[in-house]
């Protein structure tokens, strides 16, 4: 548990500096040839096993890769599997996306 709370607070020192509120971004780990995992997701837009659209607070994120799949979803937590070659991130209200009020 120590472990789990330097990570944590880290993290909230590195939003800090970077002037993220808390929550309020999408953080993702991706680790290689196993799959990802996202933070804070609003809705799952779009799926196939070769992308996987993401919608976070302000901004969308492409998953592409290869055999994608939805391993779990729960409260914002998302957790995909297959082989991720990227993540593309676009800020809601550009690229033809409205932004919601």
């Amino acid at each position: 548990m120590i472990a789990y709370n330097k990570e944590m607070n880290l993290l909230s020192e590195i939003k800090r500096q970077l002037g993220a509120a808390s929550g309020s971004c999408m953080q993702y780990t991706v680790v290689d040839g196993v799959g990802g995992y996202f933070q804070n997701v609003r809705k799952i837009r779009e799926f196939s096993p070769e992308k996987i659209l993401l919608e976070g607070k302000s901004a969308l994120f492409s998953v592409i890769g290869e055999r994608l799949s939805v391993g779990k979803y729960l409260g914002g937590d998302l957790i995909v599997n297959g082989q991720i070659e990227r993540v593309e991130r676009a800020v809601l209200g550009t690229v033809g996306e409205k932004k919601k009020g």
